[in-house]
């Protein structure tokens, strides 16, 4: 059911009609409704024009504004201004951010700046709250639940800096205090609605997907486990809270005396935003420290404050330890911070502390942490036994996990100085055929991880997968004709395309087949593809399913896949190597 709208003040009314006269008059002043601007058929093109200001505006308002532009007026929507009434409501928003602006510069120095600071701050929180409201009783589509809960996300960033910066405001102002609680609450509900829906994986489907991970993990002699640290008091929580820092140094105190192998932790720090990061914790046998792997996917305070306790924490129980951070800014809507999580902890699988902490180039000072556009980035002191990395550091799987093509761009500049720009738009172009990228459903490859991750956790791993769709994907690429079975097997083998696909593939296909060679001179089967390209998941899909290490290829040498697995250089314990090069 439609979650209520909330009424900041008594003299504000919530009507689609007067949010938008609000807006427009405080973007472009009252002369604006002169003459024919009175017509509330004209209100469009007048918040446009508010819109168009641009050279009035700084930099992230401008941004803000055209946040707008996007929502309501994306070429692929179906629905328009007439029946759109929250884009009325996000007019407003917009509208009390830009006062946010004129509070920083006008109120600096007022006794009374955090207080007014917070009233604005919990204003315009209110009005991303209610713009998410109306725009879910009028729409009702998968787009626009993933809108609200975009809107939502706005919403918990203001709620979530007026606490950090105005903490003592709200505690001693009552009006100030019960808006808070207010929006909190009605923010969380509204949250557990849309939830509901499926926009975001939920706790108990990490959980699972956590112990799906493990089993394999397990299978591929991989001794790393990966568990979910999440406690009941996270609904009202901001930031890491006691209960579930306790649980992680009890943790940490059994690795530290060698009851635990290395861990992996997906932490949650708040659950009203499904706000979590990721931690690989092992041991240095050598100099008996924790080291410790920290990532978060957006550029948020709570992952500093997080770190600053857990080193407090760690201190306290007289545990010596390191910790590399990054906070990598791969992350830029709001839904899919678990998602994230996933493929961290898949990542940090394949690469250890030791082998991060020697790309010194990559470190660089405690970064700045993001509050909202309209008040920049923050400062908070220096955390001792943390060094911070950047995550090209991760290499190019990680850099191609972000939601903005721009920072991918320049992050592969930096992991690739001396690539072509050609191709390194020849690498983008090949992850969005990949994976679906600008399809209607799909924006950036973490979408669709996340709508992958859901399928998987609810027992329904093929959802989205179907031969018609991987042929396509071949078709499109290097292949004249339509591909067979056999040739798809090989391609999605050596690393085209994705393990889900190669799973469905050899789901749908008899053991004999999957044996298959290719009809060149060379020979390769499924498993030779998989195993040059150390693609070690397919290789473990493969030979899980039946398929055959011994059969030589057409080479001079007819090597097997088991002697090219000898020879294959890792620099981390391999399952391709441990399981045939024995």
């Amino acid at each position: 059911m439609p979650f209520p709208i909330i009424s900041f003040d008594a003299t504000v009314e919530l009507t689609q009609t007067q949010y938008y006269l609000k807006a427009a008059i405080e973007l472009l002043g009252a002369e604006a409704f002169e003459g024919p601007g009175r017509d509330y058929n004209g209100f469009p093109e007048i918040l446009f024009r508010a819109a168009n200001l641009g050279e009035y505006l700084n930099k992230s308002e401008t941004a803000s504004i055209m946040l707008f532009h996007q929502i309501v007026r994306h070429p692929e929507r179906e629905y328009t201004y007439r029946n759109f009434n929250s884009a009325m409501t996000f007019g407003s928003f917009v509208a009390s951010n830009l006062l946010i602006s004129t509070v920083l510069n006008r109120y600096q120095g007022n006794p009374n700046f955090n207080k007014i600071l917070a009233y604005h701050l919990l204003k315009s929180a209110t009005n991303a709250y209610n713009a998410a409201a109306l725009h879910y009783q009028d729409n009702a589509t998968e787009q626009s639940i993933q809108e609200c809960h975009q809107l939502l996300i706005y919403a918990y960033s203001l709620l979530n800096a007026c606490e950090f910066l105005c903490p003592d405001a709200i505690e001693q102002d009552p009006y100030l205090q019960k808006t808070h609680h207010t929006l909190l609450e009605n923010f969380i509900a509204a949250k557990e609605e849309l939830q509901a829906k499926g926009v975001v994986l939920e706790v108990n489907e990490l959980n699972t997907l956590v112990e799906k991970r493990n089993t394999i993990e397990e299978r591929m002699f991989r001794n790393t486990k990966a568990r979910v640290i999440f406690t009941p008091e996270l609904k009202w929580a901001q930031r890491l809270n006691p209960s579930a820092l306790a649980e992680l140094i009890h943790i940490i105190q059994e690795i530290q005396a060698g009851n635990l192998p290395r861990q992996q932790i997906a932490l949650y720090l708040s659950h009203s935003v499904g706000h979590a990061i990721t931690l690989d914790i092992s041991k240095n046998n050598n100099s008996q420290k924790i080291e410790i792997i920290a990532l978060e996917s957006t550029c948020n305070w709570q992952f500093v404050d997080a770190l600053q306790k857990i080193t407090d924490a760690l201190t306290k129980s007289e545990i010596k330890h390191n910790i590399i951070a990054c906070q990598t800014g791969l992350q830029k809507d709001g839904m899919s911070c678990t998602a994230y999580v996933l493929c961290f902890l898949s990542l940090l699988a394949k690469t250890s502390f030791q082998e991060l902490s020697q790309k010194t180039a990559s470190f660089h000072a405690q970064p700045d942490f993001f509050i909202s556009s309209q008040l920049g980035s923050q400062s908070m002191s220096t955390i001792p036994n943390v060094r911070w990395f950047d995550v090209t550091a991760l290499g190019k799987k990680a850099v191609m996990m972000g939601q903005s093509f721009t920072k991918m761009r320049s992050d592969l500049q930096k992991l690739f100085p001396d690539l072509e720009h050609k191709k390194i738009e020849t690498m983008i172009a090949d992850l969005k055929r990949h994976y679906n990228i600008d399809s209607k459903e799909i924006d950036s490859y973490i979408d669709y991880k996340r709508r992958e991750y859901k399928a998987i956790a609810s027992g329904q791993p093929f959802k989205h997968i179907s031969w018609d769709g991987i042929a396509a994907k071949l078709t499109g690429t290097s292949q004249k004709i339509p591909p067979t079975r056999e040739v798809a097997l090989r391609r999605l083998a050596a690393g085209f395309g994705t393990v889900q696909e190669l799973e469905y593939l050899i789901s749908s296909m008899e053991a004999l087949s999957l044996s298959c060679q290719d009809s060149g001179e060379k020979g390769y089967t499924p498993l030779h593809h998989a195993v040059k390209n150390a693609k070690e998941k397919r290789a473990f899909l493969l030979l899980s399913s039946g398929a055959d290490p011994d059969i030589a290829d057409k080479t001079p040498e007819h090597k097997t896949a088991r002697q090219y697995a000898e020879a294959l250089e890792t620099t981390q314990p391999s399952y391709i190597k441990t399981k045939l090069a024995q």
